[in-house]
C-alpha cells in the first residue's frame, strides 16, 4: 500500500478527512478603456498633525518623536518656538519610519533606539544635533537589528535588553561609546536568552525579571551592573515585571508563587527578606497593581472581597488594609495613582449616579480622608486621565459640563481645581505627554485646524499656545487589512478619533464604522481575518487591554472573544485563519507569547501547547497547510525551529531539530507545495538555504546547497502550479529567480536575468499558471516581468519608466487581471492594470496630485477594484475603479442596493 503524505494523514486523523473544491470553467476579460479612480469616502476630513509621542526633557531642549509625510517618524526637538522645533535626523531617509522608542536622557546625551535600513533597530544617541545623532552599536551585525528593550539609567550608565543574534535577549550596558556598549551577563547561556525586563531602580543597583533557563517562569534579579554582582534573589517567587516600586529603599511587588496567585511581596535584595507581604485575596489572588508610595505608604490597586478598590500598606501583613469601599455596590477601579504634596490623587468611580460618576479622588490613607476632590462633571462622569505633576500643581486631561476632553489642572481643593483652557472648541484635544521645562510644560493635543501637534503651557489659559504645526498636510483616513466579508467591503481606518472598524456597500452613503470599543477614549482595531464565518480582529477598549475580538458585521455582533491576560494585555499577533479555527499568538498571565487557537467562543480559545514554559516561544510565520498550521517556534533545547500544530496539545509538535542543539535554524518564507511544505533554513553547516518537509523528521531536508558555505538566503517563496518560485543568490550570478518542484534535482535558477549583477526579483504574484514579479535587468530598471520556468519564457512584460525604475508594487491578481502601483516618472505612484503582454498593460487615469504612497491592498468587489491611495489634499483614502467586463458564469454576490 502506498504512504500517504504525512500532512495529508494528519489533517486525516484530526478532521476525519478533507476534500478538493475545484472550479473548472474559465475566466476571460475583456478590458475597457482606463477608467478614472474614484475617491469612496473622505473618511478623515481634518489636518492630519505629527501626533507628538515619547516627550523627553533635556539639554535644554525638548525630545519627541513625530510623524510628517515628509520624514515618516522620526526623532525632533524643540527649544519651544517655532523654529526651533525641528527634525533632529532624517534615521531612515524619506518617507519610511525610523521609529524612535525608549527616549532616555543621562546628563545632556539622549539614548534612543532606531531602525536604520543598513542595521535594523539598534542603540543610538543624540546631542540634538544632525551630526551628534549616530548608532552607538551594530550589536546584531546586519539587517536584523538587536531590538533593544526597556532602556533605563543607573549610575550615570545606560541598561537595557538586547539580542545580539547569538545569546538570546540579555542585559546589556552602555557609557554612550561602541567601546563601552557591551553584555553585563548572559544568564541564560545559548541562544534562548533571558529576557530581562521589568527593571526597578534601587539605591545600590536595580531589581529586574529574568528567565536563567530553570523551569517555572521569569525569578526576581538584582544586580549592581556588573557580572559578579549579578544574581538571583529568590527561588519562591516569579516576578512578572511592570507591577512594582521602591519605598524606603525595598522593592514592593506584584509577585506569584508556587501556591498562591498574584498577591503583594516585597524584597530587600536578600532571599529571606524577600516574602508575600499579605494574601489580600484567599480564592484568586488581588492582582495588585498602581503600587505608588506616598511618604512611608504603599497605595495600590487590588482585588478584595469589595471588589476592585485601592488599598494601602506600611509593608506589613497588618498594616495591609483596604482604604475604603469606594464604589459599595461594583468595583472603584482606581487608575492614575499619583503622589502630590503628602497626599495620593487618582481616578475612581463610586455608585452616586448611573454612569459611575468617574471624577478625581485624594486619599490620606484613611477611609474619613478618601474623598472626591470635584465633581467636575455633575452630569455624568468627566473621565480624568493622565495625571502629571508638575511645580506642585496636577494637569490632567477632563471632560468638563461644557467640554469635551481638555486640559485641567488641581492643587487638591476643589475650588482650585479648573479649566486651564478650551484648546478645541469644536471637540476634544485630547491632552497628554505632560513634561515638565523651564516656565511650565510641553505637551499633546489636538485641534481642529492643526490636529494633534505639539503644545506649551504655563498653567494659564493665555500661556498656553501651539508651538509649532509640524505637520500641516490633509489628515489620512489611513485604511488597512481591506477585504470581502459576508457580501460586504470591510476595513480598519481613522477617523478624527479612532482607528476602527468599518465597512461599505461600495457608496459614500453606505460607508459607515460598524464598531467603537471604547467612544471616550482613543482605540485602534488592525488584522483583520475572517475564519468560521467570523471576523476576528485586535483591539485595545481601555478597558481589558489589546486582545481578541470577533464581528459578524454588526454593530451587536461585535464583541470580546475572550480577555486573555487580565489587568494586561495579550497583544494577538499573527492572525492565521485554518479551517474553521484562528490560529494566533498571545501572552497571558502566566506564560509568554505561545500559540493560541480560537473557535469565536471564550470557551473555545486557548492556548495549543506552552512550547516554552519557562519564557516565550515566540510563534512566527505561521502558514496554512490544509487543516493544520506550520510555524516558527523556540524552546530552551533546540532554538527556534520548525513546529506543525493540528489545534491541540497533541497535535502540537516540533518537525525537527535542524540546528541540532540549542542554536537555531530559525526556519522562514514557509509555502506549501502539494502535500510538504518549503521554507528557508540555516542548519549552522550551509548557511540559510531551501529546505522542504513532509512533516516527519526523516522527510525533513534540505533540497540544494545553492551558495556552498554560506548560504544564498531564499525569500519570497510562491507556490505556482507544480513549482515553488523564489528568489536566491548563488554567489556567481547573484540574486536571481529560482524555482524548485520539491526534488533536489529539480531545484534550479530559471534565469540569469542581470548578467552582470542581481535582479532582486520581487513582489512576485501567480496569475494563469505564471508567475508576474517585478526584476531589474540592468538595462530597463526595475519593471514587471512574467516567467513560465523557464530561461526561454522569462521575459520582461513592459517597460513603464523607459530609464528609469518603475518601482512596482502591491500586484494582485484580480479575476486574471495584474492590478499594482507604478511610478512612470512622469505622473507620480498611480494605479496600471495589465492582462499579462506588453500591449495589455497601462495606466489607469490618473489619482489627482498623488501622495508618496503607492496605491495598495486592492480587493474585488461588485465589479469595481477597490484600494489605498494618497493624495495631497484627501491624505490615505480608500479609492475604487470600474473593472473589466465579466464573462463565462462568474457571478458576484447579488446585493439589493
Amino acid at each position: 500500500m502506498k504512504k500517504q503524505p504525512f500532512f495529508v494523514v494528519l489533517v486525516l486523523i484530526l478532521l476525519g478527512g478533507f476534500s478538493w473544491l475545484t472550479d473548472t470553467s474559465t475566466v476571460q476579460s475583456s478590458p475597457t478603456a482606463p477608467e478614472v479612480p474614484t475617491l469612496l469616502k473622505e473618511i478623515n476630513p481634518a489636518t492630519y498633525g505629527s501626533t507628538p509621542l515619547d516627550l523627553v526633557y533635556g539639554n535644554d531642549l525638548l525630545y519627541f518623536v513625530a510623524v510628517t509625510r515628509e520624514y515618516g517618524r522620526e526623532l525632533w526637538r524643540s527649544d519651544g518656538s517655532e523654529v526651533g522645533t525641528k527634525v533632529v535626523r532624517d534615521i531612515f531617509p524619506g518617507k519610511i519610519d525610523s521609529n524612535p522608542h525608549y527616549l532616555t536622557m543621562i546628563d545632556d546625551i539622549l539614548y534612543f533606539t532606531a531602525i536604520s535600513e543598513a542595521n535594523g533597530r539598534e542603540l543610538w544617541r543624540s546631542d540634538g544635533s544632525e551630526l551628534g545623532t549616530y548608532m552607538i552599536k551594530d550589536i546584531d551585525a546586519g539587517t536584523d537589528g538587536s531590538e533593544p528593550l526597556y532602556l533605563f539609567a543607573y549610575d550615570d550608565t545606560l541598561y537595557f535588553s538586547a539580542n545580539d543574534g547569538q545569546s538570546g535577549f540579555e542585559l546589556w550596558r552602555s557609557d554612550g561609546t561602541n567601546a563601552g556598549t557591551v553584555r553585563v551577563v548572559d544568564l541564560n547561556p545559548g541562544a534562548s536568552g533571558s529576557y530581562p525586563f521589568g527593571f526597578v531602580v534601587a539605591s545600590d543597583g536595580f531589581f529586574f525579571a529574568a528567565s536563567d533557563g530553570t523551569p517555572g517562569g521569569a525569578f526576581l534579579w538584582f544586580s549592581n551592573g556588573t557580572e559578579a554582582g549579578t544574581y538571583r534573589v529568590s527561588d519562591q517567587v516569579y516576578y512578572v515585571g511592570g507591577r512594582a516600586a521602591m519605598m524606603n529603599d525595598v522593592l514592593y511587588f506584584s509577585g506569584i508563587d508556587q501556591n498562591n496567585d498574584f498577591e503583594l511581596w516585597r524584597s530587600d535584595r536578600t532571599a529571606p527578606g524577600t516574602y508575600r507581604v499579605a494574601n489580600i485575596n484567599l480564592s484568586e489572588g488581588s492582582y495588585p497593581s498602581d503600587l505608588t508610595p506616598v511618604n512611608d505608604t504603599l497605595f495600590f490597586r487590588a482585588i478584595g472581597s469589595g471588589g476592585v478598590e485601592l488599598w494601602a500598606s506600611d509593608g506589613t501583613g497588618p498594616g495591609t488594609y483596604r482604604v475604603k469601599d469606594i464604589n459599595p455596590n461594583g468595583d472603584s477601579n482606581p487608575s492614575d495613582l499619583v503622589a502630590l504634596n503628602d497626599t495620593l490623587y487618582f481616578v475612581a468611580s463610586d455608585s452616586s449616579t448611573p454612569t459611575l460618576n468617574r471624577e478625581l479622588w485624594r486619599s490620606d490613607g484613611t477611609a474619613g480622608g478618601t474623598v472626591t476632590v470635584k465633581d467636575i462633571a455633575p452630569t455624568g462622569s468627566s473621565f480624568p486621565s493622565g495625571l502629571t505633576v508638575i511645580s506642585d500643581t496636577l494637569y490632567f486631561s477632563a471632560y468638563g459640563p461644557d467640554t469635551d476632553s481638555e486640559l485641567w489642572q488641581s492643587d487638591g481643593t476643589t475650588a482650585g481645581t479648573q479649566l486651564v483652557k478650551d484648546i478645541n472648541p469644536q471637540g476634544s484635544s485630547i491632552p497628554g505627554w505632560f513634561t515638565p521645562a523651564p516656565g511650565g510644560f510641553f505637551f499633546s493635543a489636538t485641534h481642529i485646524l492643526y490636529g494633534g501637534e505639539l503644545w506649551f503651557s504655563d498653567g494659564t489659559e493665555e500661556g498656553t499656545q501651539l508651538v509649532k504645526d509640524i505637520n500641516q498636510v490633509g489628515i489620512s483616513a489611513y485604511p488597512e487589512d481591506l477585504m470581502i466579508f459576508n457580501g460586504a467591503l470591510y476595513f480598519t481606518a481613522s477617523d478624527e478619533f479612532d482607528h476602527d472598524l468599518w465597512r461599505s456597500d461600495g457608496t459614500p452613503g453606505g460607508t459607515t464604522r460598524v464598531f467603537d470599543s471604547n467612544p471616550d477614549e482613543y482605540t485602534y482595531v488592525n488584522f483583520l481575518r475572517a475564519a468560521g464565518g467570523q471576523l476576528f480582529f485586535a483591539t485595545d477598549d481601555r478597558i481589558h487591554g489589546r486582545e481578541l475580538w470577533v464581528s459578524d458585521g454588526t454593530t451587536a455582533g461585535t464583541r470580546l472573544v475572550r480577555d486573555i491576560h487580565p489587568y494586561s494585555a495579550s497583544n494577538p499577533n499573527n492572525l492565521t485563519p485554518a479551517g474553521d479555527l484562528l490560529y494566533f499568538t498571545a501572552e497571558d498571565d502566566l506564560h509568554g507569547e505561545e500559540l493560541w487557537v480560537s473557535d469565536g467562543s471564550e470557551s473555545g480559545t486557548r492556548m495549543v501547547r506552552d512550547i516554552h514554559p519557562s519564557g516565550s516561544s515566540r510563534p512566527g510565520w505561521i502558514t496554512t497547510v490544509y487543516d493544520t498550521v506550520v510555524f516558527a517556534a523556540e524552546e530552551p533545547s533546540s532554538g527556534r525551529e520548525l513546529w506543525i500544530s493540528g489545534g491541540s496539545t497533541s497535535s502540537t509538535f516540533r518537525v525537527a531539530d535542524i540546528h541540532p542543539g540549542p542554536d537555531s535554524s530559525s526556519p522562514s518564507f514557509i509555502a506549501q507545495l502539494g502535500s510538504v511544505v518549503l521554507f528557508s533554513a540555516d542548519d549552522g553547516v550551509n548557511g540559510r538555504e531551501l529546505w522542504r518537509t513532509d512533516g516527519s523528521e526523516a522527510g525533513t531536508y534540505m533540497l540544494a546547497d545553492i551558495r556552498l558555505g554560506s548560504g544564498s538566503f531564499p525569500n519570497f517563496l510562491l507556490n505556482v502550479g507544480d513549482l515553488i518560485f523564489f528568489s536566491a543568490d548563488d554567489g556567481v550570478t547573484g540574486r536571481e529567480l529560482w524555482a524548485s518542484d520539491g526534488t533536489s534535482a529539480g531545484t534550479y535558477r530559471v534565469a540569469d536575468i542581470h548578467p552582470t549583477d542581481s535582479s532582486f526579483p520581487s513582489w512576485a504574484t501567480e496569475k494563469d499558471g505564471l508567475v508576474y514579479f517585478v526584476a531589474d535587468d540592468g538595462v530597463h530598471g526595475s519593471e514587471l516581468w512574467v516567467s513560465d520556468g523557464t530561461a526561454a519564457g522569462t521575459e520582461r512584460v513592459t517597460d513603464i519608466n523607459p530609464g528609469g525604475d518603475a518601482n512596482i508594487k502591491h500586484i494582485a491578481n484580480l479575476l486574471g487581471m495584474l492590478y499594482f502601483a507604478a511610478d512612470d516618472g512622469q505622473n507620480g505612484y498611480q494605479v496600471w492594470r495589465s492582462d499579462g503582454t506588453t500591449g495589455g498593460t497601462h495606466r489607469l487615469t490618473a489619482i489627482p496630485d498623488p501622495g508618496t504612497d503607492p496605491p495598495s491592498m486592492f480587493v474585488l468587489f461588485r465589479n469595481q477594484v477597490y484600494f489605498q491611495a494618497s493624495t495631497t489634499s484627501t491624505g490615505s483614502e480608500i479609492w475604487f475603479v470600474e473593472a473589466f467586463e465579466l464573462t463565462n458564469h462568474i457571478h458576484l454576490p447579488l446585493v439589493v442596493r
